[in-house]
């Protein structure tokens, strides 16, 4: 057992058992007075309340004493515990209350550390992948236009992939998520439009719009998450538009899911003339990002501009933390 990283056989201490005890639930549902029926409320879960018995052994009683008071100065502050038996799971609690009791000939050979907690369960980081590569059917020739690719689908039948050491199916709670949009395709230096770009990625200029994804902690859709990924462009001496950044934009942007910052990772230094980056900006989010109601479906459509030139193939991740009720 470790808690905060610090593993208590280090005090001579062992995990006996744990045991969970009742969950605070709020709920305001009544029987109005001259109602015919009830009127029942959503219920908010709370915390867990957990039983912690821990075996400690010393060579007196002052030894004894000593590594009790050391385990329950790990428990000083909020923190995560590993146990035993819950590999997959991490336990972040606070401690509400502690005892121990004495036992052995003498007194002098160990005593049970008893400690109640409140707080709840999690697991490692997963990242849920729509699929590997979202890729767009393109033009048979080089083109301005747009290449529009929807996908629809249930967030029980992605396939997860861990991010972390150990991974759990599941989360059994709503969860904020990050959304993170790649681009996967490398430039093989594609002559004049791609000057000096071989082995850097194609930029990403698409519109990513996901529906389903933005809702309150009731699971009530709130609108749609718009990412809008744009080239800056300029006329040429022929008229046409044409980007002006040469190659140069995002080729990954991630979207944190609670605060709506958007982090852009760009594919290489911008060129020497460029006077402008390209855009890249989301909607208002008018709620949270969030993953894991029940039955939820989330479809995403991607738009792509100047497919022709900057080869679309995206890959798109939601990457969370489950949560355990």
């Amino acid at each position: 057992m470790k808690v905060n990283g610090i593993d208590i056989s280090k005090y001579n201490a062992k995990k006996w058992k744990i045991t969970p005890g009742k969950r605070e639930i709020s709920n305001a549902s009544e029987m109005l007075d001259g109602g015919f029926a009830p009127v029942l409320a959503h219920p908010f879960l709370g915390m867990k309340e957990y039983t912690l018995e821990i075996n400690i052994h010393g060579e007196s009683r002052g030894e004894i004493w000593d590594n009790v008071s050391n385990v329950i100065k790990l428990f000083g502050m909020p923190g995560s515990t590993t146990i035993e038996g819950f590999e997959e799971r991490i336990f972040k609690v606070s401690l509400k209350d502690a005892s121990h009791t004495e036992y052995g000939p003498g007194l002098k050979k160990w005593a049970i550390l008893t400690l109640t907690c409140v707080g709840y369960e999690c697991g490692y980081p997963v990242s849920a992948e729509l699929k590997d590569e979202l890729s767009a059917t393109l033009p048979s020739e080089d083109t301005f236009g747009g290449v529009c690719v929807d996908y629809e689908f249930y967030t029980e039948d992605i396939t997860l992939k861990p991010l972390g050491e150990i991974t759990s199916p599941r989360t059994t709670a709503p969860v904020p998520i990050d959304i993170t949009v790649r681009q996967m395709r490398v430039c093989e230096d594609d002559g004049s439009w791609f000057s000096g770009m071989a082995g850097k990625k194609y930029p990403i200029y698409a519109d990513v719009i996901i529906d389903g994804i933005c809702r309150d902690y009731r699971g009530r859709d709130k609108g749609r998450l718009w990412i809008r990924i744009s080239p800056e462009v300029e006329p040429s001496e022929m008229g046409m538009v044409i980007p002006a950044s040469s190659g140069y934009g995002v080729e990954s942007v991630k979207i944190n899911g609670q605060t709506g910052q958007v982090e852009c990772i760009y594919n290489r230094e911008p060129p020497s003339h460029m006077n402008m980056k390209p855009e890249c900006y989301i909607n208002d989010m008018q709620g949270g990002v969030l993953w894991g109601f029940p039955g939820q479906k989330i479809k995403v459509s991607i738009l792509s501009t100047m497919a022709g030139i900057y080869r679309p193939s995206y890959q798109i991740s939601f990457n969370h933390t489950p949560i355990y009720l």
